[in-house]
């Protein structure tokens, strides 16, 4: 089983993990002879609090995907009885560690605004996919490990 442990900063504890097309798309772009874009690796806050994945907005535009439907979401700034629409995308995740990429099941991830390019996390990892994982959290020695 792989593990990732690291230090918790001021951002959390952070992974890098890989993203790209979903199956069922890269299949058929390449059985039509399309290229298929290349994955996109970001660093991602792993947030069990968070029931969905989130990345940045460019992380969907860089692999040239529209968003599959709009669904209602709760944040600590919604308003009762007004959830905030987002778009969601179907993707595929890898965790890496080290040189060993981990294939996590199919991701209905979020587009969110919340990140900024030159900063260190642009995406949060939620319970759709932690779910699949062990994670622990070491809060008195500010470190984490996640295996997979």
């Amino acid at each position: 089983m792989p593990l990732v442990t690291g230090l918790i900063t001021l951002d959390g504890a952070v992974v890098t993990v890989r993203v790209e097309v979903s199956r069922p798309r890269r299949h058929k772009l390449e059985r039509v002879g399309l290229p298929v874009p290349k994955s996109i690796q970001v660093r991602a806050q792993i947030d069990p609090g968070s029931f969905v994945t989130a990345f940045m907005p460019s992380v969907f535009a860089g692999l040239q995907i529209q968003p599959i439907r709009l669904i209602g979401i709760r944040t600590p700034s919604t308003k009762p009885g007004e959830p905030c629409e987002c778009e969601q995308y179907d993707v595929s995740v890898s965790l890496v560690s080290g040189t060993t990429l981990v294939p996590l099941p199919t991701c209905y991830a979020i587009a969110s605004s919340g990140f900024e390019e030159e900063e260190e996390v642009q995406a949060i990892l939620g319970r759709d996919l932690l779910n699949h994982c062990v994670f622990q959290y070491f809060g008195p020695t500010k470190q984490f490990m996640l295996s997979f």
